[in-house]
């Protein structure tokens, strides 16, 4: 997903790096362990329209990753810091999403 175009591409590759646009605007992460989604940019949310969380990060805001909003101790969504961050709506959808009791990589889907 990262590989760049090159300086002379074929036709086939620049045509496969097109498609590797147009499929990412259908992946979004699944969470697992939440430490290689970034919370504000990434598409994580399954049921929003956007698959993301809609409010730009307050200002003196710490969360940059979905495990921030995590306890870790008991593996379940910290809902004290996301009703500080998220709407209502939000929050009843995030606390939906099962966060992984062992450390497993986060996954695009």
């Amino acid at each position: 997903m990262e590989a760049r175009r090159g300086v002379r591409p074929s036709w086939i590759w620049s045509n496969l790096l097109v498609g590797r646009e147009l499929l990412s605007k259908g992946l979004r992460w699944q969470v697992r362990s939440g430490d290689q989604i970034n919370f504000w940019k990434n598409r994580w949310i399954p049921t929003l329209p956007s698959f993301s969380i809609t409010p730009l990060k307050p200002f003196n805001c710490n969360i940059e990753y979905v495990e921030d909003v995590i306890n870790q101790s008991s593996k379940a969504w910290d809902m004290t810091i996301l009703q500080k961050v998220s709407s209502t709506k939000e929050q009843q959808v995030m606390k939906t999403i099962p966060i992984s009791k062992m450390k497993e990589e986060d996954k695009r889907i």
